[in-house]
């Protein structure tokens, strides 16, 4: 168990030709390869948690380790579920 920097993400993505999936239920994205699996937020599972927030009335979201959220593509996400 350990963190996998979002840039190092991709790239064992591609070396790997890990197959990527987001998985509705447990509102998360996950890439495999072999006895490898890694969880992580995307634009799909970030964009589900903010809208359950907005839904839900919370006041706000949290997510995890923004400094690796290259190009801001996660936090444009979570801004445009929100309606900012």
């Amino acid at each position: 168990m350990g963190r996998c920097a979002t840039g190092r993400r991709w790239g064992f993505i591609a070396e790997n030709k890990a197959a990527t999936v987001y998985n509705g239920t447990i509102v998360s994205n996950y890439c495999y390869t072999g006895t490898t699996w890694i969880g992580y937020d995307a634009t799909q599972s970030i964009s589900a948690k903010v809208s359950y927030a907005k839904q839900e009335g919370l006041l706000g979201y949290f997510a995890c380790h923004v400094a690796q959220d290259n190009n801001w593509d996660l936090s444009k996400q979570a801004k445009q579920a929100w309606g900012a």
